[in-house]
């Protein structure tokens, strides 16, 4: 099996880096909901750090960009002036990833804090290709306290709690990705999601209520990647909101990713759920979900590239094989799928 590169070990976020995040901020400690408006509007904009011991998650979201130098840390922006950061990038794919549980943004009991998996993943994406594709954070509030048990259920409740202001977030994009076409394809921004691991669980939350509101619509995203994705494996079955939100969707499963099978115990102590996860098996019944969902299995690696031999979290690192460094099998397998617009099942 071919060894770890050690990625998370080197990278770095770089300054500016996009995200959205409905985390607790410092500075909303400050905010009394029974303000005046003109204070709402003092905390909209400025500079943030994240209350890292309040995971309360927040009704509506910040669009930011990270900067780890300043005194007064990350610094928030307009939505409008966000969509122009990316507009006016070079990349071509717009990759918008989502976090697992227990993930912190700057720390972590992992090690890793979601930054860095964010940098990791864009250092693998450059080195294939750069200015190809561009990162976007999305940063739910996780646990941080003691007692891991806790932390996944309270977590679970969060994912599902942060779905409305995420929702409207990611409308703003794709409202405007659809009011700049057409225009030449070499210009074009093509959307995507990436979710790991309880992150699927706020994508299946968004896409749920997106597909009330309406407004995300049918084959909004040129593809949806779930990995290790932490929901029933039953949840794309019928007409799932997932399926129906993109072009392709593909699941990227292990049956020997430790960290989702206490994910099913877990669920049968809270909730008497015995039912496995997407991310172990696929889906269940590959009849019952719609023909453009894909299971891609990645049982020959997953605990060989994953930095914490659990076999979950197996697309941060890049590989070594025979001496040379070569991308992720994970990330390698995202990017064809970008490039050529289908999914091949073997990885």
């Amino acid at each position: 099996m071919a060894a770890i590169a050690g990625n998370l070990d080197t990278v770095r976020p770089h300054k500016g880096m996009l995200f959205i995040t409905n985390h607790m901020m410092n500075k909303d400690r400050q905010f009394d909901p029974k303000g005046a408006k003109e204070e709402m509007d003092a905390l909209s904009l400025g500079r943030v750090k994240f209350d890292e011991a309040n995971n309360q998650p927040r009704a509506i979201v910040r669009y930011c960009r990270f900067d780890p130098d300043h005194p007064d840390g990350h610094e928030v922006i307009s939505a409008s002036t966000f969509i122009d950061d990316l507009w006016n990038s070079k990349a071509k794919h717009v990759l918008f990833y989502i976090h697992g549980f227990n993930s912190e943004p700057e720390t972590s009991p992992w090690e890793y804090g979601v930054f860095t998996q964010a940098a990791a993943l864009q250092a693998q994406f450059d080195s294939i290709e750069p200015n190809n594709t561009q990162i976007v954070l999305l940063i739910w509030p996780c646990g941080n306290r003691f007692g891991i048990l806790r932390d996944y259920w309270s977590d679970q409740i969060a994912a599902h709690m942060s779905a409305a202001a995420f929702e409207v977030a990611l409308g703003k994009f794709l409202k405007w990705s659809r009011l700049q076409q057409p225009v030449p394809a070499d210009e074009a921004k093509w959307p995507y999601v990436m979710a790991h691991s309880m992150g699927n669980r706020l994508l299946l939350s968004t896409m749920d209520l997106a597909k009330i509101e309406d407004d995300v619509g049918a084959n909004a995203f040129r593809g949806i990647f779930m990995v290790a994705a932490d929901v029933v494996n039953e949840a794309l079955e019928g007409h799932s909101s997932i399926a129906e939100a993109a072009r392709t969707v593909s699941v990227y499963h292990a049956w020997d990713d430790k960290a989702l099978i206490g994910s099913k115990y877990a669920n049968l102590v809270s909730k008497g759920s015995w039912s496995r996860r997407l991310g172990t098996t696929g889906p269940e019944d590959m009849t019952k979900v719609s023909g453009n969902v894909y299971a891609v299995d990645c049982a020959d690696f997953n605990v060989g590239v994953d930095p914490f031999l659990l076999g979950h979290n197996y697309f941060t690192e890049n590989i070594i094989v025979d001496g040379k460094e070569k991308p992720n099998p994970v990330v390698a397998h995202i990017y064809n799928t970008m490039q050529l617009g289908r999914v091949d099942t073997t990885i």
